[in-house]
């Protein structure tokens, strides 16, 4: 019985003093620019296809559409505030 309960004790040791395994996250995708694309004579799109069929990560944002800048509040940038964009007053 004692045999058992030092087991028990030895593995219980065992697994709370495991260190936990480090996460590490690949990108999904790799960053190339517009030029690099013009360089060869193509689009974004093309160019992160031929990354593509040659084993290589994708471009990001090749296949997003490209949508105006909007801050954190969701402003357009036309310079008012929130207040003043949900008001006609100002």
């Amino acid at each position: 019985m004692k045999q058992w309960a030092a087991l028990l004790a030895a593995l219980s040791l065992l697994f709370v003093l495991k260190q936990p395994a480090t996460a590490q996250a690949a990108p999904l995708c790799e960053p190339r620019s517009l030029q690099h694309a013009l360089e060869r004579g193509e689009t974004v799109d093309s160019d992160s296809r031929w990354h593509v069929l040659r084993g290589e990560l994708p471009t990001c944002g090749a296949n997003e559409p490209l949508r105006a800048e909007t801050s954190r509040d969701g402003s357009a940038g036309d310079g008012k505030s929130r207040f003043c964009r949900k008001s006609w007053i100002c």
